[in-house]
C-alpha cells in the first residue's frame, strides 16, 4: 500500500505518478461519460428541440401554444439532470475504487468498480449523501423553505401586508444564502472525504462519515491550501495545454481574412463559394473538437484532484492514528 507523505509538493509528486501509471484504467470510463452527458447530449437535445420548432415563424395560435411546449422541455430538462446526478455517483464511486485500487498497487477494473458503484447506488443516496447533505444544507434549507410556506399563507390571508412580508422574505433568503454558502464552504470541506472514507472502508455507514469530520479537526485551514494549491497547479498546467491546443486548431482560419474579402467582393466565382462553405464547414468541425479536447483536460484535471486528495486522505488518516497512539502512550507513563 502506498504511504502517504507529509510534505505537500511530495505528495504532488505521488499524485502524479499514480496518474501516470494508471491514467487509461482511470480516465477512460470518466471521459466517455463526460462527453457523452456533456457534449453529444446538450447538442441532441437542442437539435431536437430546433426540429420542433422555430421561433421565427410562430403564429399567434403557436405562440400561445409555447406555455404547454416551455414546461414540457424545462420538465424533460430536470429529467435529463436527475439521470445525470443519478449516473454521475457511481462512476465517481468507480474512480474512487480505481484509485483505491491503485494504492493497493492492485489491478484496476473499471467496469467492475461502475458496477459496484451501481450496486452501492442507494447507500450512497440515503446515507452517505443524506449525511453530507443533512451537515451542510439542511439549516439553509429549512430556512428557505419557512420562508417560502410563509408568504403562501400570509398573502392567500391578506395582501395588504404584502409590502412587509416581502421584506421579511428577502431577509430570510439572504439569511439562507449567507449561511448555505459558509457552510458549503467551511462544512462543505471538512466533509470532503466523507465518500473517500466510504470507499476505503466500503462501508456507507454514519460512522464513516463522522470519520471525516475528526481527521479535518482542527485542520481546515491544512486541507483548504493542500486543495487550493493543487487546483492551481492543475489549472495552469491544463491552460497551458489548452492555449497550445487553441493555437494549433486555430493556424487554418487565417484565410477568414481573404474569405471576407471574398465575399465583399462583386465577382465571386461558385469555387470561391465553395471554399468559404469548406472554410465555415471545417471551422465548426474543430470547434467540436476544440470543445472534445477541452472537456477531456477538464476531466484529466478532476481525476488528477481526485487522487490527490485520496492521498491527503490517507495522510490524515495516518496524523490521527499517530496522534492517537502518543495520547495512549502518554496516559500510560502517567498510570
Amino acid at each position: 500500500m502506498l504511504e502517504a507523505k507529509e510534505n505537500f509538493l511530495d505528495r504532488v509528486e505521488q499524485s502524479f505518478i499514480l496518474f501516470k501509471e494508471n491514467i487509461i484504467p482511470l480516465s477512460i470510463p470518466y471521459i466517455v461519460f463526460n462527453i457523452i452527458s456533456i457534449v453529444l447530449l446538450p447538442l441532441i437535445f437542442t437539435t431536437i428541440i430546433g426540429n420542433f420548432i422555430s421561433l421565427d415563424q410562430l403564429t399567434w395560435g403557436e405562440w400561445q401554444n409555447l406555455g404547454i411546449i416551455i414546461p414540457l422541455w424545462v420538465s424533460i430538462a430536470i429529467i435529463f439532470g436527475l439521470i445525470y446526478i443519478v449516473t454521475l455517483i457511481p462512476i465517481q464511486i468507480g474512480l474512487f475504487t480505481g484509485i483505491k485500487q491503485a494504492i493497493y498497487w492492485e489491478t484496476i477494473t473499471p467496469k467492475e468498480n461502475i458496477l459496484y458503484g451501481f450496486s452501492h447506488l442507494s447507500e450512497l443516496i440515503f446515507k452517505t449523501y443524506w449525511y453530507i447533505f443533512a451537515y451542510v444544507l439542511l439549516i439553509p434549507s429549512i430556512i428557505f423553505i419557512t420562508w417560502g410556506l410563509s408568504m403562501i399563507f400570509w398573502l392567500s390571508q391578506n395582501r395588504n401586508f404584502a409590502w412587509f412580508f416581502s421584506i421579511i422574505g428577502y431577509i430570510l433568503i439572504s439569511i439562507s444564502i449567507i449561511v448555505g454558502i459558509i457552510f458549503m464552504i467551511y462544512r462543505g470541506l471538512r466533509v470532503k472525504f466523507a465518500i473517500i472514507t466510504a470507499v476505503h472502508k466500503n462501508n456507507y455507514s454514519k460512522e464513516n462519515f463522522e470519520y471525516s469530520l475528526k481527521i479535518s479537526q482542527n485542520k481546515w485551514w491544512r486541507i483548504f491550501w493542500n486543495l487550493f494549491w493543487i487546483w492551481i497547479l492543475g489549472s495552469l498546467a491544463i491552460w497551458i495545454i489548452s492555449q497550445l491546443i487553441d493555437a494549433l486548431t486555430s493556424l487554418g482560419w487565417n484565410n477568414f481574412s481573404y474569405l471576407s474579402l471574398l465575399w465583399n467582393s462583386k465577382n465571386i466565382s461558385p469555387d470561391d463559394v465553395k471554399v468559404i462553405l469548406d472554410s465555415m464547414m471545417q471551422f465548426s468541425f474543430m470547434n467540436f473538437v476544440n470543445s472534445i479536447f477541452q472537456n477531456i483536460l477538464a476531466t484529466l484535471l478532476a481525476i488528477f484532484i481526485m487522487i490527490f486528495t485520496y492521498i491527503l486522505f490517507l495522510r490524515l488518516s495516518d496524523d490521527l492514528w499517530n496522534n492517537q497512539l502518543k495520547i495512549k502512550k502518554e496516559l500510560s507513563e502517567e498510570l
